[in-house]
């Protein structure tokens, strides 16, 4: 696929996405329970596939380990159980072994023991930051195994906010084609770097007439099909 025909596509889920947020929520209207979903997908999709994470988050909320029983080693010894058995996904043909069970389980533990173990809750505690940014260093502070990409995208998945970009490998993949970033790998595990990268995507979007969120995920879609397509 060339570079036009990848603009060409881009735009076009763009517009499909944007006739479709009309429809969608604010954060404030979400369930707790809703929230946590997200924590815990971002967690567990760390390293792995789209589909190996969904299928882990699915599995964990069928068992209801998507809620904190309020004691964290036996909310850490039944993740881990879980997560170290074989799972499923409708486009596999065979049952697949999760790759982290015990590093991932101890990070959800973690993290909800975190916010829940004093009586908390993720959504009260939303509410004592003033920005997007604010609240993405604040996980990144509170939260274990959450790193920038990984707050961001919890905050853009719960509608707290647009303005962030989610630099996973499709999107970095795109910025190098588009000559927004080195082309050689930039490192974005801190803050700092992740934040100089993300002004570059969010220009680009302003450039683009499209809200970031909306052209963040448009490039995520098709850069995912261009990759699964290429030799």
């Amino acid at each position: 696929m060339t570079t036009d025909r990848i603009d060409i596509a881009i735009d076009a889920v763009c517009q499909e996405l944007a006739a479709r947020r009309t429809d969608v929520s604010g954060w404030e209207e979400l369930r707790e329970d809703a929230i946590f979903r997200e924590v815990a997908a971002s967690i567990l999709g760390s390293r792995v596939s789209f589909e190996m994470a969904l299928a882990a988050t699915e599995r964990l909320a069928e068992v209801g380990l998507l809620s904190f029983p309020g004691d964290e080693g036996v909310y850490l010894r039944r993740v881990e159980d879980i997560l170290s058995k074989p799972l499923s996904h409708p486009d596999w043909n065979r049952w697949r072994r999760y790759r982290f069970p015990k590093t991932r389980s101890r990070a959800l533990a973690s993290t909800a023991n975190a916010f829940y173990a004093s009586g908390g809750s993720i959504k009260v505690w939303l509410r004592s930051f003033r920005d997007s940014r604010s609240a993405r260093r604040g996980f990144v502070e509170k939260a274990s195994g959450i790193g920038p990409k990984q707050a961001s995208m919890i905050l853009r998945n719960i509608r707290f906010c647009d303005e962030l970009a989610i630099l996973d490998s499709h999107l970095m993949r795109f910025m190098r084609l588009r000559g927004l970033t080195d082309p050689e790998p930039t490192r974005i595990s801190t803050l700092e770097g992740y934040e100089a990268v993300e002004r570059k995507f969010l220009d680009y979007a302003r450039r683009s007439g499209w809200p970031a969120a909306v052209l963040d995920q448009a490039v995520w879609v098709v850069m995912r099909v261009h990759a699964s397509c290429s030799p």
